[in-house]
């Protein structure tokens, strides 16, 4: 039994090391990305909400920093401009605006490679690989609007320069390589201010380590160029997320408590560095009877001391941007949770990676059964998730274009359509991209700016239910939503004619402004209590006589006329 077993691990061992193993784990990572891309899944809700910012603003307006949705947190604004330009160029799309997240994702993969072939052993390269290539959360975030994707793209680009200039000295090309890279690349990145924090404290570590203080002088400038790009970048956009409420709101339990020196902080981190490793470092093992966080940290904390052991400097390299990272959500500055971390990966990953180094002087075949052990750990439930999400297609997806598509089919002139908060976004960007705003009856609400303004009305649910006196109840108030003459939303104007905000109960038939005796109820990531309270009164005053139900969104045609 033993043999067999071990010549199942030499025939494994030998497939790995092969010569052309490298570019075939290389081009199974680019097609599980692309194979994503081309599901072409419907935009769900911060998706949405970023493709109607970008699509529905002109590129002016992007530069000088006009929000459609001030209350949400900013793209930044480098990312925002290639966006808009991909959507010029190609249409107004869902494949056109996640062109560029699905080329950040490939160009991070080839990227990541020529990294860890320049810093580590043969065995860490190939684990490393295999674990980014398959690595969920990198693979879902190539087929989204969003700038997790590029974040990490950006970050590796700064890794590779970094190396490159460190390795080729620092002559005057290389200073401005580094520092225009550096200052360009935040406008583009917000999380790599972190990143640049951490290539300076590796810089001047390793130059007071190595007592080489002429190096120090030689850096300034990069590290001037680098602070004037933030202080511009700063005033432009950052002053006003660092200081809003809207990332506090959105991720809670993301940020330190506000007693930094407390048993409660301590608590906080070890639950956010444990959640690390399962969203977004990919690890996940099913079954098991503790968090997944526990054996991350163990595997962590074995792969930081080999990487300190064998090179301080890749040590600081990869393991201070988590540190920094950390103490700005500690301080209340950056979220520490999920997929706004997606940019700490590349570092995750190579310092897991790095413990199947670990060597006992007298136990060498124990060395080779623990380094054997954290690669099942790492790389074997990533593999099969990735496998099975690129056989059956990943799923999950809100199917809101499929919802409105079918409203459109059906949609006649005159009709009333509700929906609830998570759904106005995608209301509004279908408008747009399925073209259904041409049909969509209009109100003049007066001049503006020297311009015609029509409105469209329509009735918005709450996204939380209420309660009085032990009954729960759905709240609903009236807008006109504003569109261009392209059909880009622009604005919501608040319908005070009609009233302000209504209570309606499941048990009480609906009352709604308005003569169409055919209404729309349009439903998309809510709450099964709101649902019931909606879904209650509307049937009580009317008959659902079209419905379409999909993966987290559905669409409702009541006939009204039974008044």
């Amino acid at each position: 039994m033993k043999r067999i077993i071990r010549k199942a691990i030499d025939v494994i061992i030998a497939i790995v090391f092969s010569k052309g193993f490298d570019i075939s784990i290389i081009a199974l990572g680019i097609l599980f990305r692309v194979k994503l891309y081309l599901e072409n899944h419907s935009v769900w809700l911060d998706e949405a909400v970023t493709t109607v910012s970008i699509g529905s603003r002109t590129f002016k307006e992007i530069l000088t920093r006009f929000d459609i949705f001030p209350e949400f947190a900013k793209p930044p604004i480098g990312f925002e401009l290639i966006e808009k330009l991909s959507i010029t160029i190609f249409g107004n799309n869902e494949l056109a605006f996640r062109l560029f997240p699905l080329l950040s994702g490939i160009g991070a993969l080839l990227l990541f490679y020529l990294i860890v072939k320049k810093l580590f052993s043969e065995k860490v390269q190939k684990v490393s690989l295999i674990f980014f290539a398959v690595c969920d959360p990198l693979i879902q975030y190539c087929g989204d609007t969003k700038p997790y994707s590029s974040d990490v793209l950006m970050v590796l680009i700064l890794v590779f320069l970094f190396i490159h200039v460190r390795r080729s000295g620092l002559g005057l090309k290389n200073i401005l390589l580094l520092g225009l890279s550096g200052g360009l690349i935040i406008w583009i990145s917000s999380a790599c201010i972190f990143i640049l924090t951490a290539l300076g404290l590796t810089a001047v570590t390793m130059i007071v380590i190595n007592k080489k203080w002429k190096d120090l002088i030689s850096v300034l400038p990069v590290f001037v160029i680098w602070l004037v790009s933030f202080v511009f970048l700063y005033k432009i956009s950052l002053s006003q997320m660092v200081h809003g409420d809207s990332l506090k709101a959105t991720w809670v339990g993301a940020f330190g408590p506000d007693a930094i020196f407390s048993f409660t902080t301590l608590a906080w981190m070890r639950d956010v560095f444990f959640e690390m490793f399962k969203q977004p470092g990919g690890m996940y093992l099913p079954k098991l009877p503790f968090h997944i966080g526990i054996l991350g940290s163990l595997i962590f904390f074995a792969g930081c001391w080999q990487l300190f052991k064998r090179d301080k400097e890749h040590f600081l390299l990869f393991v201070s941007p988590v540190l920094i990272t950390l103490f700005a959500a500690l301080i209340g500055k950056y979220p520490f949770r999920g997929r706004v971390i997606l940019f700490l990966v590349p570092s995750i990953i190579a310092v897991l990676s790095s413990s199947v180094n670990i060597k006992f002087n007298k136990a060498r075949g124990i060395s080779s059964v623990i380094a054997l052990v954290i690669a099942y750990v790492l790389l074997y439930q990533p593999f099969m998730a990735a496998m099975h999400n690129f056989t059956r297609g990943r799923g999950g997806s809100e199917h809101n274009r499929q919802a409105l598509a079918f409203m459109q089919k059906y949609y006649l002139p005159g009709d009333m359509i509700f929906f609830n908060t998570s759904g106005q976004f995608s209301f509004w960007y279908y408008a747009k991209n399925l073209g259904y705003y041409s049909d969509l009856q209009k109100v003049y609400l007066g001049e503006y700016e020297g311009n015609r303004m029509e409105g469209v009305l329509t009735g918005q649910f709450a996204h939380q239910t209420g309660e009085f006196k032990g009954v729960k109840y759905a709240a609903m108030k009236y807008d006109y939503n504003i569109f261009d003459k392209e059909g880009h939303f622009r604005r919501i104007v608040s319908a005070q004619d009609k009233g302000g905000v209504q209570v309606i109960f499941k048990q009480a038939p609906v009352k709604y402004e308005g003569n169409s005796d055919r209404v729309w109820v349009f439903l998309t990531r809510c709450e099964e209590d709101l649902k019931d309270i909606i879904l209650g009164a509307f049937g009580l005053r009317g008959k659902v006589i079209m419905e379409f139900k999909g993966d987290g969104a559905q669409i409702y045609l009541y006939d009204m006329s039974r008044r």
